[in-house]
């Protein structure tokens, strides 16, 4: 039987759905953490699902601002073009 005990190759396939996952595996562990009479484990975990949370909002509007430069960029070469050419 061979193992493979090399690095785990991931896949990223859209950075903002795979730190929605990881948010959401930290609330199951949470719940479970609480659960089990973890208190201060829940805590910290709680506290981390928190910290992902606040790095999607912010990569989320990073993104949205982004799409709005570029929209605004794009509509001040447009006429841009316009004038040159009368």
């Amino acid at each position: 039987m061979s193992q493979n005990n090399g690095p785990i190759e991931l896949k990223i396939s859209n950075p903002l759905q795979d730190a929605a996952a990881i948010k959401r595996c930290l609330e199951y562990l949470r719940i479970e953490a609480e659960r089990t009479g973890l208190h201060f484990a829940a805590h910290l975990i709680g506290v981390a699902a928190e910290a992902v949370s606040d790095s999607i909002a912010l990569s989320e509007k990073s993104v949205a601002n982004i799409d709005r430069n570029g929209a605004a960029q794009i509509a001040v070469s447009g006429e841009t073009d316009i004038t040159r050419r009368h």
